[in-house]
């Protein structure tokens, strides 16, 4: 009877981990999409602010109001590429990992990640790190100090020194800030994780 229950409850067991994967590469679709999504979205929301800030009939100080709204937008950048990474993480070492199955996550790792030193050769396919997070402060700081700098100009050239003092301060705050969201957290994990047999190393040594 035990035995049996202890069979049945490997199934449920089995079962859940099945749907929960299943769940959660259905989640990272969703997010990547999402993700993409928001790249039309943002710039269409530039395009138009860039378009408007130059016109004569239209005030200066709109197009100062972009970078605060990019900078929105990449608080819903970052939450979402936090939780992929997340998501993957899990994936590769709480269920292929355990279960010694060589899924995509844990065959991605193993042959995808460049590898450093002269002496180790990564894969033809792998990617160099920190590629999509380049791309992201790419657009988005771009166009922020881009918008900023139309703003600026427009105000100075129409006597209102003191309200571009303080939009310039805000909308560069702003775009620092947009900057260090847009922070690729498992790049910084990757090395953190590369310099540790180092520190052991450099450890062992002092103590012997």
């Amino acid at each position: 009877m035990e035995q049996l229950d202890q069979q049945q409850l490997q199934e449920v067991r089995t079962e859940l981990i099945v749907e929960q994967y299943h769940s959660l590469r259905e989640e990272i679709i969703q997010r990547v999409q999402a993700r993409q999504q928001m790249w039309y979205v943002l710039l269409l929301v530039a395009g138009t602010f860039l378009t408007i800030g130059v016109q004569p009939g239209i005030a200066a100080w709109t197009i100062l109001l972009y970078p605060l709204i990019a900078l929105f937008f990449s608080v819903n950048w970052a939450h979402n590429d936090t939780r992929i990474d997340q998501i993957t993480w899990y994936i590769h070492h709480e269920v292929e990992k355990p279960l010694q199955f060589i899924g995509w996550e844990t065959y991605r790792t193993q042959k995808f990640r460049r590898k450093r030193g002269i002496e180790q050769h990564s894969h033809p396919l792998a990617l160099v790190p920190g590629l999509l997070t380049f791309s992201a402060r790419g657009v988005f700081l771009t166009t922020q100090l881009l918008s900023t700098g139309i703003g600026i100009m427009r105000l100075v050239q129409s006597g209102m020194i003191a309200l571009a003092l303080p939009s310039l301060l805000i909308d560069l705050i702003a775009t620092i800030a947009t900057y260090f969201l847009l922070i690729d957290r498992k790049v910084q994990m990757l090395r953190e994780n590369e310099k540790m047999p180092t520190k052991k190393s450099e450890k062992t040594n002092s103590e012997s």
